[in-house]
């Protein structure tokens, strides 16, 4: 695996559009890791974040996959329009990959078999809500704590016995990392950063974190965030 916490080129930050219709809120996490990129601390006064902090910076490049790449526009709620930078072809291999919900209940062969080898190539598999379908068709689940919106998690249960579901804002399994609904995605973003880089005081994420108002990166539902 990529070696995240030093890496040695820029990482590589993947979003996988599945068919159907990409829920922003799901995938807008994103731009978290923008907040503790060169490209955006670089400029920032040393008001805001002191120059000794810069070097904890990193680079990130990112990737917006579809399986016909951008051939195909893809459909994003609150009537928004995605342009894929990559199809499943052309996508080198990812080192963070994020999956949102995409309404869609059968993802095709190709989709099960890129989320396959994404899971196998990546440091860090991130999914947000019911982003979690694809890849728990995909095999990607077995043996593994994950969470999932709450309402649904007596179905998954049910359905799905193999996997261990936690009621959580997020759960972490090896490099598996899942979020309960919606906007819980930023907590477990957040809960990545923090796990990958630091978050004591003075680190980059911890002034990042208070520069923009993060939310805490607790994963309990009785905790204020």
């Amino acid at each position: 695996m990529f070696n995240l916490t030093n890496p040695d080129r820029a990482i590589r930050v993947g979003v996988i559009l599945l068919k159907g219709i990409a829920e922003l809120i799901d995938v807008a996490p994103v731009e978290l890791f923008r907040h503790v990129s060169h490209e955006f601390v670089d400029y920032l006064p040393s008001s805001a974040v002191p120059a000794q902090l810069k070097p904890q910076a990193h680079h990130f490049e990112y990737h917006w996959v579809s399986e016909a790449g951008s051939k195909s526009l893809m459909k994003g709620t609150s009537g928004s329009t995605i342009v894929p930078t990559d199809s499943f072809k052309t996508c080198p291999p990812l080192d963070i990959v994020i999956i949102g919900a995409s309404g869609a209940s059968n993802p095709s062969p190709a989709e099960l078999q890129f989320l396959q080898k994404s899971y196998n190539d990546s440091s860090a598999f991130i999914t947000t809500c019911f982003g979690m379908l694809g890849p728990l068709k995909a095999g990607l689940f077995d043996g593994k704590t994950a969470t999932a919106p709450s309402f649904f998690l007596d179905e998954l249960r049910a359905t799905n016995p193999n996997t261990t579901w936690v009621d959580k804002r997020w759960a972490r399994d090896g490099k598996l990392w899942t979020s309960g609904t919606l906007l819980n995605g930023i907590n477990v973003v957040t809960a990545f950063i923090q796990h990958t880089w630091g978050s004591g005081d003075g680190s980059l994420p911890d002034v990042m974190g208070k520069f923009a108002a993060w939310p805490t990166g607790t994963d309990s539902y009785d905790e204020i965030v």
